[in-house]
């Protein structure tokens, strides 16, 4: 049996749905604190969300969190996504407290998500913990997230209209605002198409920031889309699926992310998906089985988004390429069919759930 402190969608979807292995919730002092904390100040602390106690627990126990790390002693793996520790504003001491068990032999493993957060984790810790950083890397691994296949085979041809959709809650940071712009145009031209977005269009402070006054603008502006722009908002994640399965191009044209589950999602229900090419996106994404857009990014993958004028310009450039793309693909629909079985392909040979939980056994040492 594995312990885990939390079971939000990234531990769900990155180990706790595991064919392989018992999962059971553990107490953690600290998921005490971050509960008072959010009651009494309606705040959640970066580092209690991140951080593991429970003095009483056996020594013999294992853990496994995404972005955690255990200060009491027990063995544990860590799932994770930019780089460790990750505990926001804390003394120097507690961070190097932290850096220390992900060296320790109580530390089994550290699975990175992607190439991308294993580099970042490498520059960080070569940077900032050089006496640590072999120990530490030593055990990391990359692992991507595992993921189902959702249809047996993709639709033979396109009938028309195309159908894409758009799924994301920060609708202006996942690139909304330039899926609008992008297919209002390509309407008044005369192309027939149909878009779905399922959104709860909430601003994102982080990457394009916008606030809710973009929110309120984008809703006035709902009520002059043609026909051919569906606003859903939010669906259960089965209907979301269903939907998948009947449209024939994804879009995910985003800012920032750390990974993209969306497009693992897509792909295993045999739907291709227009991506930028940040972070983990190019591992996932690529030309064969999608399309990619070339946006400013810095050395490790983040997009360039510092100040106005760079926003300004990802924003540019991601509303230019969208438009060639989707304009490519609305000229010659027949495209789409050989990308979709490549995206299936991918998901089957890159991301097979019963090859990542055996993966898993492993880490943990369940099979020695």
């Amino acid at each position: 049996m594995i312990f885990h402190s939390h079971k939000g969608y990234p531990e769900r979807r990155n180990f706790l749905n595991s064919r392989l292995v018992r999962f059971k919730q553990s107490v953690d002092v600290f998921k005490l604190i971050c509960h008072i904390s959010f009651k009494w100040l309606n705040n959640i602390p970066q580092w209690g969300l991140n951080l593991y106690w429970h003095p009483f627990k056996s020594r013999k126990a294992t853990l496994h969190f995404f972005n955690g790390i255990a200060l009491s002693r027990q063995r544990f793996v860590t799932t994770f996504e930019t780089a460790l520790p990750r505990l926001g504003k804390v003394p120097t001491w507690l961070n190097s407290w932290a850096v220390k068990r992900l060296a320790g032999n109580d530390c089994l493993g550290l699975i990175a998500i992607s190439q991308c957060t294993y580099n970042i984790q490498k520059q960080f810790l070569e940077e900032k913990h050089p006496h640590l950083s072999a120990a530490i890397m030593a055990k990391t691994i990359v692992l991507h997230p595992p993921q189902p296949v959702l249809v047996e085979r993709v639709r033979e041809r396109v009938i028309a209209p195309v159908i894409f959709t758009f799924v994301g809650n920060q609708f202006f940071g996942k690139g909304g605002r330039e899926i609008l712009a992008t297919f209002q145009k390509l309407h008044a031209e005369g192309y027939n198409f149909q878009l779905n977005i399922i959104s709860n269009f909430s601003p994102d402070g982080y990457a394009s920031h916008t606030t809710q006054k973009d929110t309120e603008e984008l809703n006035a502006r709902f009520a002059t889309l043609p026909p051919s722009i569906s606003i859903i908002g939010k669906l259960p994640n089965n209907e979301l699926l269903t939907l998948l399965k009947q449209s024939h191009v994804a879009l995910m044209p985003t800012y920032a992310d750390t990974y993209g589950y969306f497009v693992l999602e897509a792909q295993a229900c045999g739907c291709p998906v227009i991506t930028t090419d940040i972070r983990a996106l190019p591992e996932i994404n690529n030309n064969e089985c999608g399309w990619v857009i070339k946006v400013p990014k810095d050395t490790l993958g983040n997009g360039v988004l510092h100040i106005p004028e760079e926003r300004a310009m990802f924003s540019k450039t991601i509303e230019k390429e969208l438009y060639t793309t989707v304009k490519e693909i609305l000229a010659s629909p027949e495209i789409i069919q050989p990308k979709a079985a490549a995206a299936l392909r991918r998901i089957k040979e890159e991301h097979d759930p019963e090859r990542h939980a055996q993966r898993l056994v492993e880490v943990y040492g369940l099979g020695k």
